[in-house]
């Protein structure tokens, strides 16, 4: 099947044969008549290619099987000799630098006419050719045997009408499974078992049908969320590896990667942390597994769940099913004939109402041999987008319809048949997906770019490469060959899957030539029928950890197969020797196309690099090098460079400017960077930049380093673009001559001075106003810019959705922002001199509202000492519409802000003071009461998370905090209030909604004290009052250095969902009775307390032994009444202090003195405690 793609493989090599710069090398060395004899053998082979192409479908005609290998091999081997012709000729341009094309012509022929090395290169040349042309007449002279016709060399090329194009969506067409979807949730919403046992449901059915959307629909499904506190998914196709599973499982509950080198007891532990106690959710997607004791083992692995915790498993196989659970499986079925045919034309006639009408019976039989699955109907349904007329329809019915296998259970045969309808060029970007295993998360980004390092993205102009390769990926993804794309936040596709299904057909339509080695122990050779000589792409997919068959493995396959191009891993060792395999691969696999050898650990890269002379795409990210050989320079011609996350890099090649044909030049994480290299700016066509780092005055490299004018003429660059140290301007003109109004492509810019420094103020106001980007900019930040204003550009960009301002200290006001019409998030900090930002409201705030910053939903004030809040007194300026999340830390003086709509769900107050707290409240709405249910006080907001933190003056929660937060409030977290003595005498009256409380250094808090708990009729009986149930929504409480808290709060008993408590640097010294009375309690913490475990198992196990986890100290005391000693950990800060004190603190001004300074002292000392555990050090800070 991988002959499938020869046309377009003749197609490239006919293209390089009429290329302008081979022409004219052949012209340089005097071998046109052998290059125009070759192009006509070709054409007359790619003539016959179509009719062969068809016919070598048959199984029985093997002959013309192997007919076209052989072809294929010429081909291939073609390929190579005229890359090597125009790589020459390439590699001469290069290193003449930006001569005129005359002047460099004419160089070339007196180079030629005064060098024996030029003939004899031009002989070797000829020689190749003839070669060549002699092995392909040969083959052409056997096409008699086959009958072959030839066919008009235009191909069926895929048309990319307006339909197509526009289609910039994610397409996820879900039809006929809204019935499965209930059943599957009322099962796991019915679920009963024991505590510590867990309920398998299995959903079973042949490949294709949609188990796994099924099982994602109920996944995501809001009721599903909210009943399980603990979900996670993982994949596990074919590897039924416990260890694997187990990790994947902690990974998705804590969102931690693991990074697979951890032991099984460590893993164990770690899985046990995340579930006990908690009722969870585990989707195990493709099993294959039918050995019962890794079954048993990994059940036995999850125990320790709560009552109600499910797992929910998808399988072809019924006896896996069976091994799983005694619970009859959920058998998936096929589509109904009318669901069937919904799905078919939400994408065959998508945009084309007309083409429905007439094609409507046709389809409808097209449909009927689908067999009611889902994934053959949507990739036949794609197959027929390409079909434009009645007559095409039916053609596709009569002939390759009926051949299509009519046994249900198999579908590959209706899917292949979409695959023989692709244009030859989308079968090449297909079958190449092979080279990665199943479930494999694809990065589209770098998909595209293999795609385009192979040749197969055809298009004659360099800088349109990437957007037509994203086309021919949205096509094949349209087409349903790609599934579960996933988008950033600007709407492009980052990540998407195959199918498994679609990954066993890459597999066979790509052949012999490629090859996914997944190394789990040392290689037999003998299990490969194909000579390695044959093979042209190699991924290798390190399972295990085996260092010596790793490299034996290693080194066979690089020694072994010279014509390789292509050679990566999809899943890296924690074990690598470069010095063993990089001298073999420079040496042996000289033909390469694609290399990845990121984070392979390497501290230098081989100088004979050079000899890759084919490659395309490079990757070194990840590696301890600190600069990089000169020689990479002759690779003219790599298109990709990545140096991600080279933390040592210093500096790049001086002369990467002579390799013109980069497009992507990776340099994020490169923090070592000292400058950008002369002559940068030669690279017309790249794409990506991430990072340039002016030069430092007075250091080597300043000679022979970039100035930002270099930008100038690098128009193409996309994405995200960090320009680093530009006090180094001197030069103002260089700020126009970067050119950043003319970056049309870039999505995002960061613009960086030094921090700390006295700048010249009038040269950072002109620079920046120089520095005016594109106004299709989306994201913008602006650091430690030393002039006295904004600049005046910055409200005309309206395509901005964010904007982060730091560091700017001289800027008193701010432009009115308001009326961008995608600004998402604002960002303010360490503007130490900022007074006021402008509104812009010219009337009425009822008149604006709805164009007062329409699309903000963060918005985050840090660190304005001085900041009084928007021009506009409040009362005259409109609400925020949509604002979802407010900050404000370290700015005392806000006395203007617009008032917040019932959108806002996350404040956070950090610093300031209690009038401030209380004049933000002022401006939360809240909802109209329902007068039959609440009296009028219980108005409430929709706030769901208030942060207090270093509020010095709050000595009690304001009085308009709780009633308008009754309903809504779900996290209250309230630190390091050294004057707060009680939260409000009717706290627990108020917080129905409350699911977790945090009080972190309240010195003088009593929670004991000042809660007051009565009924209606005046009784003190909390639990005859209130039938035990005033907090029904808490969840977890948490209580740190709180010196006056001696007991537990007798009102905690009034939440009977409580599951956690945990205090540290309490003085308790005893436990309440009514801790029976919490039956969901599942966590009890109690750490430098002084209750002992002695006492608490002598007086207080009886109140608590029903809790699965409880900590006293450092003892872990088991159910049965066992202790166990905990390890010794280190103590962190609350992260929440460092934000406080870092983002809020201003410049010491001189005689300043400041109450803070002992404090800060403190939290200094303890950040060395901190470090000394953690590096083994010692030290003090006095």
């Amino acid at each position: 099947m991988a002959e499938a793609a020869l046309f377009s493989i003749a197609d490239a090599i006919l293209n390089q044969l009429g290329s302008k710069i081979l022409q004219e090398a052949a012209l340089l060395w005097g071998i046109g008549d052998d290059v125009q004899k070759l192009t006509r053998t070709l054409s007359t082979i790619q003539a016959l290619l179509l009719d062969a192409e068809e016919k070598s479908y048959s199984p029985r005609n093997h002959l013309l099987q192997l007919w076209l290998k052989e072809l294929r091999q010429v081909f291939y081997d073609a390929e190579d000799l005229l890359d090597d012709f125009s790589t020459e000729l390439r590699r001469r341009r290069s290193s003449q630098g930006t001569a005129a094309v005359g002047e460099r012509i004419a160089r070339e022929v007196r180079n030629f006419f005064s060098g024996s090395n030029q003939i004899s290169h031009g002989l070797k040349i000829a020689h190749g050719i003839q070669a060549v042309r002699a092995r392909l007449d040969e083959i052409a002279e056997r096409r008699e045997m086959f009958d072959l016709v030839e066919r008009p060399v235009a191909e069926p090329a895929v048309r990319r009408n307006d339909r197509l194009q526009t289609h910039s969506g994610v397409p996820h067409v879900v039809v006929g499974r809204e019935i499965d979807k209930e059943r599957i949730v009322e099962l796991l919403m019915s679920c009963d078992c024991k505590e510590n046992v867990f309920t398998v449901v299995p959903i079973v059915g042949i490949g294709g049908l949609g188990k796994t959307t099924l099982a994602q629909l109920v996944y995501n499904d809001e009721r599903v969320k909210s009943c399980f506190e603990l979900a996670a998914w993982v994949c596990v196709s074919e590897n039924f590896d416990v260890k694997l599973i187990v990790e994947k499982i902690v990974e998705s509950c804590t969102g931690e990667k693991l990074g697979g080198n951890m032991e099984m007891d460590t893993l164990r532990k770690r899985l046990f942390e995340s579930i006990n106690g908690r009722r969870y959710l585990i989707v195990l997607d493709d099993v294959w597994n039918e050995d019962g004791e890794r079954w048993s083992r990994l059940k036995r692995l999850l125990m320790g769940g709560a009552k109600g915790s499910c797992m929910i498993i998808t399988t072809r196989l019924k006896k896996v099913a069976k091994i799983a659970t005694r619970m009859e499986p959920y058998e998936l079925k096929g589509l109904s004939k009318s669901q069937s045919w919904s799905l078919f034309g939400e994408i065959a006639f998508e945009g084309r109402e007309a083409m429905s009408g007439k094609c409507e019976s046709i389809g409808r039989e097209i449909v009927e041999k689908c067999r009611g699955v889902p994934l053959a109907i949507k990739t036949i349904a794609g197959a027929l987008l390409f079909k434009e007329t009645e007559r095409e329809w039916a053609a596709f019915r009569n002939k390759e319809m009926w051949e299509v296998n009519q046994n249900e259970n198999d579908i590959m045969s209706t899917l292949k048949l979409s695959y023989d309808h692709l244009p030859t060029h989308l079968k090449h970007c297909f079958a190449y997906c092979r080279l990665f295993p199943k479930d494999y998360e694809l990065n589209v980004k770098t998909l595209i770019e293999l795609w385009i390092a192979q040749g197969y993205v055809n298009s004659s102009d360099q800088s349109s490469q990437f957007g037509v390769g994203l086309e021919y990926f949205k096509d094949l993804l349209w087409m349903s060959f790609f599934q579960e794309a996933k988008q950033d936040e600007w709407g492009y596709i980052k990540y998407c899957k195959m199918h498994d299904l679609m990954h066993d057909l890459a597999v066979a339509v790509a052949g012999e030539e490629s090859l996914n080695l997944e190394i789990a122990s040392s290689l037999d050779t003998r299990s490969y029928d194909t000579p390695l000589s044959r093979i042209r792409h190699v991924s290798l997919n390190f399972a295990v950890k085996f260092p010596e068959e790793l490299c034996q493995t290693s080194s066979f396959i690089v020694n072994n197969a010279e014509k390789l191009r292509t050679l990566f891993t999809v899943q890296r060792p924690w074990f690598w020797d470069p010095k063993v395999y990089n001298p073999i691969i420079f040496s042996n696999t000289t033909r390469l196309r694609v290399l990845d050898l990121s984070y392979f650990g390497m501290t230098v890269v081989s100088l004979s690099i050079h000899k890759l002379k084919h490659l395309r795409y490079l990757d070194l990210s990840g590696n301890k090098m600190t600069m990089l050989p000169k020689e990479i320079i002759e690779l003219v011609n790599l298109q990709v460079l990545m140096l991600r996350d080279c933390r040592f890099l210093e500096r790049l090649p001086k002369d990467i400017g002579n390799l013109l044909n980069l497009a992507h030049l990776a340099l994020g994480g490169c923090t070592a960077l000292i400058c950008m290299p002369l002559g940068i700016g030669r690279l017309r066509f790249l794409r990506e930049l991430s990072i340039f780092v002016l030069p430092e005055g007075g250091i080597e490299c300043s000679t022979a380093a970039a100035g930002i004018g270099e930008l100038g003429y690098m128009n193409n660059i996309s994405g995200e673009l960090m320009i680093h140290n530009l006090e180094r301007v001197k030069n103002l003109s260089e700020g126009e001559a970067a050119n950043l109004k003319d970056k049309q492509h870039l999505d995002q810019l960061v613009l960086s001075w030094e921090s700390g420094r006295d700048g010249v103020v009038n040269v950072d106001e002109k620079l920046l106003e120089a520095l005016r980007p594109h106004p299709n900019l989306k994201v913008l930040s602006l650091d430690s810019n030393a002039g006295l204003k904004c600049p005046s550009w910055l409200p005309s960009i309206t395509s901005l959705v964010e904007i982060s301002i730091d560091g700017c200290q001289h800027w008193k006001h701010l432009p009115s922002l308001d009326h961008l019409p995608f600004l998402a998030k604002l960002e303010l900090s360490s503007l130490y001199s900022l007074e006021y930002i402008d509104s812009g409201v010219k009337t009425s705030w009822a008149s604006t509202s709805s164009s007062f910053f329409p699309s903000l939903k963060s918005l985050k004030l840090m660190g304005c000492h001085k900041l009084k809040g928007w021009s506009t007194p409040s009362e005259l300026l409109p609400q925020f519409p949509c604002v979802s999340e407010v900050t404000i830390n370290g700015c005392l003086d806000i006395i203007s802000i617009p008032h917040f709509s019932l959108h806002l769900q996350s404040l956070t107050l950090i610093g300031g003071s209690k009038e401030l707290l209380k004049q933000i409240l002022k401006i939360i709405p809240s909802s109209p009461p329902n007068h039959l249910c609440s009296p009028p006080a219980s108005h409430s907001s929709h706030l769901e998370s208030v942060y207090v933190d270093q509020v010095l003056d709050l000595d009690t929660l304001p009085e308009e905090l709780l009633p308008r937060l009754s309903s809504s409030l779900k996290v209250l977290s309230i630190s390091d209030c050294p004057e707060l003595r009680t939260l409000s005498p009717y706290l627990p009256h108020h917080l129905t909604s409350l699911q977790d409380l945090s009080i972190y250094g309240c010195e003088e808090l009593d929670l004991c004290d000042h809660i007051t708990i009565v009924g209606s009729d005046g009784s003190n009986d909390i639990m005859q009052q209130f039938h035990g149930v005033l907090l029904p929504s808490l969840s977890s409480v948490d209580f740190k250095g709180i010196p006056r808290l001696i007991s537990l709060p007798d009102w905690l008993q009034l939440a009977p969902s409580l599951k956690k408590i945990e205090t540290r640097d309490c003085p308790i010294a005893s436990i309440p009775g009514w801790m029976l009375k919490l039956p969901e309690m599942e966590s009890l913490e109690m750490r430098h307390c002084k209750k002992s475990v002695e006492e608490c198992l002598a007086e207080d196990w009886p109140k608590i032994s029903h809790i699965p986890t409880v900590i006293i100290n450092k003892v872990c005391i088991k159910k049965d009444g066992s202790c166990q000693p905990l390890n010794e950990e280190v103590e962190e800060e609350n992260p929440s202090h460092v934000i406080g004190w870092f983002g809020g603190l201003p410049e010491r001004e001189e005689g300043e003195e400041r109450e803070e300074t002992s404090k800060l002292l403190q939290f200094l000392r303890n950040c060395a405690r901190v470090l000394g555990t953690c590096c083994n050090i010692s030290g003090d800070v006095s």
